[in-house]
């Protein structure tokens, strides 16, 4: 006779926390998720065994964007900073902190506060 045994990994996410922050996309503080991400084997499809957690990561509520972990260590400094208009270097023109490009001359922004928090989706 011959048995045929079914066996594999899969992952799940786990909410850790819900919390606020400051969405380096909404721009705004969010309502947002804490998440964890774990690895299990499975048997028959089933997930029996942890096998550690592959990572963390924050969900925006909002947005539904998946930001790293750092965005709750921002200090209201840093949120001023990502808020606040800025000056373009060329024509010396005020602009909107979501803009990344001047709105006269349309030379790109020197400055990219938020370069450090974008991350990809993978």
């Amino acid at each position: 006779m011959l048995a045929i045994i079914i066996y594999g990994w899969t992952t799940k996410e786990k909410t850790l926390e819900s919390t606020e922050f400051f969405c380096p996309n909404c721009r705004e503080h969010r309502d947002c998720e804490h998440r964890a991400v774990k690895r299990y084997f499975t048997l028959y499809f089933i997930p029996l065994i942890p096998l550690g957690t592959v990572g963390e990561f924050i969900h925006c509520d909002t947005c539904e964007g998946q930001f790293d972990t750092a965005v709750l260590d921002l200090t209201d400094a840093d949120v001023e900073r990502l808020t606040r208009p800025w000056r373009c270097d060329e024509c010396g023109n005020t602009n909107p902190s979501d803009q990344e490009r001047c709105l006269k001359c349309r030379c790109f922004r020197e400055d990219e506060p938020a370069a450090e928090l974008e991350f990809d989706d993978d």
